[in-house]
């Protein structure tokens, strides 16, 4: 004989059926809204996991998936940050420089810093980091370096073609980097051998950028 379960009196383990508008569940803590799961009527039927709201079209959407599968986080740390000028004659003599990453394409999350061209973890996690920086007037140099540096270590540039003369050079870094919460992230250059700092990089979101997503 089959046992109905104990939430709602069905047959099945749990089932929510509602004739109109949103099936969820809604989980509180001493009657405050915490999380709901349920089905958006509003959003094509989406599946979605919302915070602080009472039904899956309020509150703050965390997860969604589409009737087509497709999901997204709409929390989910991620940015796109670039130089939106470049600069000229700052490095040439071995120098270390930071990369000035001024502009954003976008930053879920609110993690980047153009001020201080830096991204801050916010939560312990593994990060895909991606940066490419197009130096300009290396010329002569003897060594040119590309690093992106975190709190627990430095990644190393791989060296590319000339992006737009002979005396041009395109680096970039691609790196699963593990960061602890508060931990932080940005782009270093370098070039030597010269006689002065006359080496720079070019500005644009196609040639001077750093990338990031929290990975797992």
């Amino acid at each position: 004989m089959a046992e109905n379960n104990a939430i709602n009196k069905q047959a099945e383990d749990l089932l929510v059926n509602k004739a109109a508008g949103d099936p969820f569940i809604n989980f509180q803590i001493a009657s405050t809204d915490e999380f709901v799961v349920g089905v958006d009527d509003d959003d094509g039927d989406a599946l979605k996991i919302n915070q602080g709201g009472a039904s899956p079209s309020a509150g703050n959407n965390t997860w969604t998936m589409t009737a087509a599968g497709e999901r997204t986080m709409a929390l989910q740390p991620s940015f796109y940050a670039y130089s939106a000028s470049g600069q000229t004659n700052v490095t040439g003599t071995g120098n270390v420089i930071t990369i000035v990453l001024d502009t954003e394409v976008f930053d879920q999350g609110s993690d980047f810093n153009t001020g201080t061209y830096t991204f801050t973890s916010p939560v312990n996690g593994r990060y895909v980091l991606e940066s490419s920086i197009s130096g300009r007037a290396i010329g002569a140099s003897t060594t040119v370096s590309n690093a992106l540096t975190t709190t627990k270590g430095t990644f190393s540039g791989n060296t590319g073609g000339n992006p737009n003369a002979a005396n041009d050079q395109e680096q970039w870094t691609v790196s699963v980097a593990n960061m602890d919460a508060a931990d932080t992230a940005y782009l270093r250059f370098s070039a030597g051998g010269l006689g002065g700092n006359t080496v720079g990089y070019y500005g644009g979101r196609d040639y001077t950028r750093m990338t990031g997503v929290l990975l797992c």
